[in-house]
């Protein structure tokens, strides 16, 4: 979801994916993105900082990222399957931490977050600030639907004054 429009409040659900909220101060202009394994495979973070740039002039190095809780490498183990995939739809850039962090029992763990800063680095956008809070890690205060089967979500409300 991107805007312009003061007032308005994008607002989306999360439980372990990554909530990606960027800002534009120079054009006024405010994107949520859900960026779970799906999200980026499909490329979600390059096609939300280019409607930012299509819609409202937006130039990705005036781009801020704030990255929100989520579940983080170490309690995400994934598939081999899947994972490449995910790998597949991030670009490497210089200084990008491994996507995939093998283990040593053999199992493979997803960064999430480092497959975000890779599809963000690859729009163009710099500043990246990320919350540092496990979703797994800290189910007193986050959902996290991996660790709990079943669980509630948790909400961000993203607007423009």
């Amino acid at each position: 979801m991107v805007s312009a429009t003061p007032g308005l409040a994008l607002s989306m659900r999360f439980a372990d994916c990554v909530p990606v909220l960027l800002h534009d101060a120079a054009r006024g202009v405010i994107a949520m993105a859900h960026a779970g394994w799906p999200g980026i495979v499909a490329g979600i973070l390059g096609a939300t900082v280019r409607s930012m740039r299509d819609a409202f002039g937006c130039r990705p190095h005036d781009v801020w990222a704030g990255i929100g809780p989520a579940i983080r490498a170490e309690c995400y183990e994934f598939g081999p399957d899947l994972a490449q995939r995910v790998v597949a739809a991030c670009p490497a850039t210089e200084g990008n931490a491994p996507i995939l962090v093998p283990q040593l029992d053999g199992t493979l763990h997803l960064d999430l977050i480092a497959a975000v800063r890779s599809q963000l680095n690859a729009a163009g956008v710099r500043n990246i600030e990320d919350s540092g809070i496990c979703t797994a890690c800290h189910t007193d205060e986050w959902f996290s639907h991996r660790l709990e089967k079943t669980t509630g979500r948790f909400g961000v409300v993203l607007g423009l004054r």
